[in-house]
């Protein structure tokens, strides 16, 4: 590794856990979650690409490089599958627990007729 590959390598991984920190901070101070959700999708989004960068330049083998490649897809897709998965079950429950209250008034409204 050339010098300045490494220093490259070294200034994505401080940019990359810089990110990493600033959405956790996001993570801690958000109220709702769906909004903490936000947060650590950026978490799960940032962090794998600015480590395979960083790896990429380190490394500066194509072999390495195209395994780099293959884990960043593999991380980026999933991330994106499991923030959905994780929201729409969110919102699912939400409903569900909105449904249960209603229900339950009516029947205490309508024993009390």
């Amino acid at each position: 590794m050339s010098g300045a590959l490494g220093l490259i390598a070294g200034v994505a991984l401080v940019a990359t856990a810089a990110l990493a920190l600033v959405g956790a901070l996001g993570l801690l101070s958000m109220r709702d979650a769906f909004a903490r959700l936000h947060a650590a999708s950026l978490i799960g989004a940032v962090a794998p690409t600015g480590a395979a960068i960083a790896a990429s330049l380190a490394f500066a083998d194509a072999l390495a490089s195209a395994t780099i490649a293959i884990f960043l897809a593999i991380a980026l897709a999933t991330t994106g599958i499991g923030t959905h998965a994780i929201a729409r079950a969110l919102h699912l429950r939400r409903v569900l627990e909105k449904e249960t209250r209603e229900t339950s008034s009516d029947a205490r409204a309508g024993g009390q007729t």
